[in-house]
C-alpha cells in the first residue's frame, strides 16, 4: 500500500474495525476527514488517531445505514528534524541528576550506595570531560569509597564543599514545545547512548573495562535513583536480564509504585533485548531498551507532539537501517548489514568529536575534543581574517598616500630651485 493511499473507514460498524496501512506506525501523521463535508475529524500520528477512534467508537450511538459516513483518511510523511547531540544537554541534565536525584534521597546505603560507587566509576572513565571536571569525580569518589551509608543532604553538602560544577543553563536540542515536555529524561538518555559510544571508542585503550561495565551500571543506578518512580522500576524490568548473582531486580531503596503504573512481569524476561557481550553489543542493547521504552510511552500524555515517540532512528534519518521482513513489514537493525548501519549511525551520532558545545562553559569540555566543535570559534576566526585585511588595505593606503605626499614635495622643491634660478639671472 502506498503511503499516501486513500482509505475508507466505515463508521456503520462503530469505529470498531483496526485501521489497516502499511505506515510505520509513529512516522506518519493520519488526518481523518469526512468525505461529504471535508471536516477534520481528529488528526495526529497513526496510534493517537487510532486511540481516539476506538475511543469515539465506544460513546457514539451506531450509525445507520442510511445515515453512512464516509471518511478520507489521508497519510502525509512527518519528517521530524533531530538536531545534532548538545554538550550543554548532556551536562544540564547531569547536574540535575547528580544534585537533585542523589540529593532527594534519605539514606544511601547498601546496593544504593554500591550503584552510586559504580556509576561514578563509569563517569570517571568513559565520560567526555575536562580534566578539571574529572577532578571533581575523582574527589567524590574518593570520600564516597570512604562511607558506609550516607544522607541525601550530606551528598548535596559534599557538592557544594568542594564547589563541583553544575550547568543550570537551558536544554538546546532537548528543549520541548512545553516546560514540562523532553528536557530531563531527553537529555540523560543523550548521557547514557554516550557513554555506550565511548565505551566502545575506548575499548582498545581501556581492555580492563567489563564488556557490559556501561550497560550493569545504569541497570543499577538508574532504578534506585531517577526521580521519576514508576519509570524507574520499568527500567530495572527492561535491564533485569543484566543483575549478576546476588543482586535485586528491582530496587530495594523504593515503594513499589501501583499496579497500574508498574507491574513486575517475570515473562518479559526472556524478550528483552539480549544482554551485551562486547561494547558493540552495548551501542546496540541501548538503543533497543530505548526503543522500548518509546514504544511503551508514545501516545501517552507525558509525549510532546512536536517530537513524537519512534523508533530511532527512523527510516529517512537512516534508510539502510531498516530492511522489510517476509511479511512485508519494516524492521530495525535486524538483517547484519542494518544493523551494521545502524551501529554506525549510533556512534557517529553520539561519539564526542559529533557534539556541538555552544554555550557550555570550559571547565566542562573535553580538552581532546574541544577544537573538533563548531562553536564560536569559526566567527571569531572569520572576524580576525577581516581585521587583518582591513590592516593590511589599510597600511597599503597609507603607504600610497605618503608616497604620493613625497613626489608632491620633490616637485615642488624641483619647480622652487628653477624659479629661484631664474631669479638670479
Amino acid at each position: 500500500m502506498e503511503v499516501n493511499s486513500l482509505l475508507i473507514l466505515d463508521y456503520s460498524a462503530p469505529l470498531k474495525r483496526e485501521i489497516q496501512s502499511a505506515i510505520v506506525p509513529g512516522l506518519t501523521e493520519v488526518d481523518v476527514r469526512n468525505r461529504r463535508s471535508g471536516e477534520v475529524i481528529v488528526k495526529g500520528p497513526e496510534e493517537q488517531v487510532r486511540m481516539v477512534l476506538q475511543r469515539m467508537s465506544g460513546s457514539e450511538p451506531r450509525l445507520e445505514e442510511n445515515s453512512r459516513a464516509e471518511v478520507d483518511v489521508k497519510t502525509t510523511p512527518i519528517q521530524i528534524k533531530y538536531p545534532p547531540v548538545y554538550a550543554v544537554d548532556v551536562y544540564r541534565s547531569l547536574s540535575m541528576l547528580l544534585q537533585s536525584d542523589v540529593g532527594v534521597r534519605d539514606k544511601i546505603e547498601g546496593p544504593a550506595l554500591e550503584a552510586l560507587k559504580e556509576f561514578l566509576d563509569i563517569l570517571y572513565g568513559i565520560l567526555p570531560a575536562s580534566q578539571e571536571y574529572k577532578a571533581y569525580l575523582s574527589e567524590i569518589s574518593v570520600w564516597l569509597n570512604s562511607k558506609t551509608s550516607i544522607t541525601g543532604q550530606e551528598w548535596v553538602a559534599y557538592l557544594e564543599k568542594i564547589q563541583f560544577p553544575l550547568y543550570k543553563g537551558p536544554f538546546i536540542a532537548c528543549n520541548g514545545s512545553k516546560p514540562h515536555f523532553r528536557g530531563y529524561p531527553c537529555g540523560l538518555w543523550t548521557l547514557f547512548h554516550a557513554l555506550t559510544v565511548e565505551q566502545y571508542l575506548l575499548l582498545s585503550s581501556s581492555p580492563d573495562n567489563q564488556v557490559d561495565a556501561v550497560a550493569h551500571a545504569l541497570g543499577r543506578f538508574i532504578p534506585r535513583f531517577f526521580s521519576c518512580t514508576y519509570c524507574a522500576f520499568h527500567f530495572a524490568l527492561n535491564t533485569a536480564n543484566l543483575a549478576r548473582p546476588g543482586e535485586s531486580i528491582l530496587p530495594e531503596n523504593r515503594v513499589t509504585p501501583n499496579s497500574n503504573e508498574f507491574v513486575f512481569d517475570e515473562s518479559v524476561i526472556p524478550t528483552l533485548p539480549k544482554a551485551p557481550e562486547n561494547p558493540r553489543d552495548t551501542v546496540l542493547w541501548l538503543n533497543a531498551v530505548h526503543n522500548r521504552v518509546n514504544k511503551r510511552l508514545a501516545g501517552q500524555p507525558s509525549e510532546d507532539p512536536t517530537a513524537p515517540k519512534v523508533q530511532f532512528p527512523p527510516s529517512y534519518l537512516c534508510p539502510t537501517c531498516w530492511s522489510y521482513s517476509s511479511t512485508g513489514e519494516l524492521e530495525l537493525g535486524k538483517t547484519s548489514e542494518t544493523e551494521e548501519s545502524l551501529f554506525q549511525f549510533l556512534v557517529e551520532r553520539y561519539r564526542a568529536s559529533s557534539w556541538k558545545y555552544v554555550d557550555l562553559p570550559t571547565v566542562f569540555i573535553t580538552n581532546a575534543v574541544e577544537l573538533k566543535t563548531e562553536q564560536p570559534v569559526p566567527d571569531l576566526l572569520i572576524i580576525s581574517i577581516i581585521s587583518v585585511v582591513l590592516t593590511i588595505l589599510a597600511a597599503v593606503i597609507l603607504l600610497a598616500g605618503l608616497r604620493f605626499l613625497c613626489r608632491r614635495r620633490r616637485l615642488f622643491r624641483r619647480r622652487r630651485g628653477q624659479y629661484a634660478g631664474g631669479q638670479s639671472v
